[in-house]
């Protein structure tokens, strides 16, 4: 009979335990979200978006809502809408379910955004189009981030039933953590810009620690177009356990494609 030392069976032990985890990390790792903004014309955009669709069946990630940029509150509180009729049926050749993006370059009122949102979640549902949510596209000072947290608990009081997003910019992290921990709370997810105007930039270290002792599924990280090569660079940043989606900002400037 074949005898075999005790430690050696410990060490076979060990070695199919570590693999399993091992394993187990490439299963939860291969979760990956991918979604888009659509920041011009839509019909300015189906290459980019054929490119993402193949890209995400490459790494065999999940495609979510997109998010299309359907507004601006100017400074003087006047509402610019970027879409017209026509664009909005073009819409439905990238899917039927969408977050509107409102950008504000100011606060104001939580009623004036609440009244717009439903406005023109209204306009599209006619359309049948489904509206998953509302974004908010605002560069809150980090020195403010508490205040802009009220304003969103304010917001939610009038839009209880509804997917409300933001994004986000790195330096809330470098200058405020602790506010912008607070702030991830109060919103379904935080959709941080790793870019600046049309570049992408590498946050630090800290950012990563921020993300990966974040409660899961409250971060998605925002690339400039089709950037595939940035991306991998990013998830390798991020602990395996964390369920990150990755937004890819695509405007009629971006071309490249897999």
């Amino acid at each position: 009979m074949l005898k075999t030392k005790p430690y050696r069976i410990f060490l076979l032990f060990g070695f199919l335990l570590s693999s399993i985890f091992f394993l187990l990390d490439d299963v939860i790792f291969s979760k990956k979200t991918i979604f888009f903004w659509m920041w011009s014309k839509p019909q300015t955009l189906l290459s980019s978006t054929i490119s993402l669709s193949s890209y995400c069946k490459k790494i065999n990630c999940k495609i979510e809502t997109p998010h299309v940029h359907f507004g601006t509150i100017t400074k003087n509180n006047n509402f610019i809408m970027h879409l017209n009729i026509k664009d909005i049926e073009t819409l439905k050749n990238f899917g039927n379910s969408f977050v509107l993006t409102f950008r504000l370059e100011n606060l104001p009122t939580v009623y004036e955004v609440a009244d717009t949102y439903k406005k023109y979640s209204s306009i599209f549902m006619k359309s049948k189009i489904n509206i998953m949510g509302l974004e908010l596209d605002y560069d809150s000072p980090s020195s403010k981030i508490s205040a802009y947290k009220d304003w969103i608990k304010r917001l939610r009081k009038l839009l209880p039933k509804d997917h409300i997003e933001i994004t986000g910019l790195t330096t809330w992290v470098y200058d405020n953590e602790q506010d912008t921990r607070e702030l991830s709370k109060e919103v379904k997810r935080i959709n941080f810009q790793l870019y600046h105007i049309d570049k992408n930039k590498f946050p630090t270290q800290r950012f990563f620690n921020f993300l990966n002792n974040i409660s899961e599924k409250k971060i998605s990280l925002g690339v400039m177009c089709n950037d595939y090569d940035f991306t991998k660079t990013i998830t390798n940043s991020v602990k395996k356990s964390s369920k990150i989606s990755i937004g890819y900002f695509l405007n009629s400037n971006c071309s490249k494609s897999t």
